[in-house]
């Protein structure tokens, strides 16, 4: 079997899981009953561990750690480890895959998935109260600051437990982009001089937004594809008064989606919201490029499905999945909605391209998040061998083939693996090879973390809500959180 068929033969994922999480009542330690506030993982008895090693559909990289970690962690068999993430495709697909860590290590893996803004309070109490509830914690690269100083660096755990460290541990394996933006702290941002910082977690995804639409009302009303904002617009007057659809759908819900999307037309508009240099940290919300960025967003809301004040980067792909619009800017993991039967009407009719560009060219935000081992966890070496499976290359592979996300891998040597690239050709891992080629080519808008870069992100977000609704013009919403974040003195 080769790799092209490993897609074909999706329930190597999909049905093995679940006629794992049939047998886990049984096979697993205590009876599989989970512990208050998480769900034990899915998992099997060295018998399936033996058909995974068997097939050779599996890429070797996966075999060969899952042998390792066999052979290593035989006293932490029973050892529970609390992990709490967000309830995210990317995140639903590693809980999938875990049925072969519990066979491989006897640990007991006890996911919580949560929604991102329920994930983040609940991890923050935990790490500001020195709880060691959460064993392992994840985050968006907004909130880092929030959590790089509980976390153990990777660097530290790997010397501390050189005899649990998977052979050839190299930090440098990791994209350059997510490396810096995500795994480092303070980041190393690529248009601006920042203090040296350190290596503190492991970059888990690189999902960035991309642009949906469907193909079924673009053929009809003989529409090209858009290069600039003034086609999309365009465009998007000509679906909503000649269609049954919105001319498109947004994830323009106050706070982190919102502030998201607008980072999409931010950067194509040569806007900045941070003027950085050094550990100087300077607000430049109300620029002129930003107020044209924002005013470039804001004319799009008549055309806009109405519920969009009101949606996540979820709610946005569902609408698309649900024939509401004809397109959308989301997040490129979430197009795997539109594969899903259960969810989706619009599987053969949606595609994906990069978004349109605006005077400095085309952007996608990315927003990728980290993942790491709590300070206060009492299972740091059961955690470790977790966390090192759940980034490991192999492990990024097989979430490629996954069906259940759209994974963009953070490590090169699963971006560049023939694995990868033989299924990412197909028309449906489209918005992986999109945004492998966005990352590559540096084509993204990112917001730089920093003390308070979180509370002030929310103060921006009420700020393009207020423009987007017409609460406020543009100018005077960017003015007014500018006077705002004046106030405060902000550094790494």
């Amino acid at each position: 079997m080769n790799r092209r068929d490993f897609l074909k033969a999706g329930a190597i994922l999909g049905a093995g899981a679940a006629a794992a999480a049939v047998a886990y009542a049984t096979l697993a330690p205590g009876g599989g009953q989970p512990i208050p506030g998480g769900t034990a993982s899915t998992s099997t008895s060295n018998l399936g561990l033996d058909q995974r090693l068997s097939d050779p559909a599996v890429p070797s990289e996966y075999k060969d750690f899952l042998r390792w970690l066999q052979s290593v962690s035989g006293k932490f068999k029973g050892t529970k480890v609390a992990i709490n993430l967000q309830n995210e495709p990317d995140y639903r697909a590693l809980q999938n895959l875990d049925v072969d860590f519990y066979a491989a290590s006897g640990i007991d893996s006890l996911y919580d998935l949560e929604p991102y803004i329920i994930n983040l309070e609940r991890t923050k109490l935990a790490v500001q109260t020195s709880s060691p509830a959460i064993d392992i914690i994840d985050f968006d690269s907004l909130d880092i600051p929030s959590f790089n100083q509980y976390l153990i660096p990777p660097q530290t755990l790997a010397d501390t437990y050189p005899d649990l460290t998977y052979p050839g541990f190299d930090l440098s394996d990791f994209l350059t982009t997510p490396m810096n933006l995500i795994g480092t702290y303070p980041p190393v941002l690529p248009d601006a001089q920042t203090p040296s910082g350190e290596v503190f977690c492991f970059p888990y995804n690189t999902p960035l937004m991309i642009r949906f639409y469907r193909t079924d009302v673009y053929e009809s009303l003989q529409l090209a594809q858009p290069v600039t904002w003034d086609d999309y617009f365009d465009q998007v007057q000509a679906v909503s008064a000649s269609s049954t659809v919105y001319g498109c759908v947004s994830q323009a819900s106050i706070s982190t989606p919102i502030f998201h999307e607008f980072t999409n037309h931010l950067y194509s508009f040569g806007g900045r919201l941070w003027d950085i240099n050094g550990e100087t940290i300077t607000p430049t919300v109300n620029d002129p490029d930003n107020v044209q960025a924002l005013e470039n967003f804001v004319r799009f809301r008549p055309y806009t499905l109405p519920s969009s004040i009101t949606n996540t980067w979820e709610d946005c792909v569902t609408a698309m999945a649900h024939g509401q619009a004809a397109n959308a800017i989301s997040f490129e993991d979430f197009s795997v909605l539109i594969d899903d039967p259960l969810r989706s009407i619009e599987a053969t009719t949606t595609a994906y391209s990069v978004n349109p560009a605006g005077p400095s060219g085309s952007f996608s935000t990315y927003i990728g998040d980290g993942i790491g081992i709590s300070k206060f966890s009492k299972n740091p070496e059961a955690a470790w061998l977790w966390l090192q499976w759940a980034t490991a290359t192999g492990t990024q592979m097989m979430l490629v083939a996954n069906n259940l996300t759209r994974y963009v891998p953070s490590r090169a040597s699963a971006a560049e693996s023939s694995f990868v690239t033989d299924i990412i050709s197909t028309p449906t891992y489209d918005p992986v090879r999109i945004s492998q080629q966005l990352l590559a080519a540096g084509q993204i808008g990112y917001v730089p973390p920093f003390k308070g870069s979180d509370t002030a992100a929310g103060a921006i977000a009420q700020a393009i809500y207020n423009a987007y609704t017409g609460a406020s013009t543009a100018q005077a919403a960017l003015d007014s959180v500018q006077a705002q974040l004046e106030a405060n003195t902000y550094t790494f």
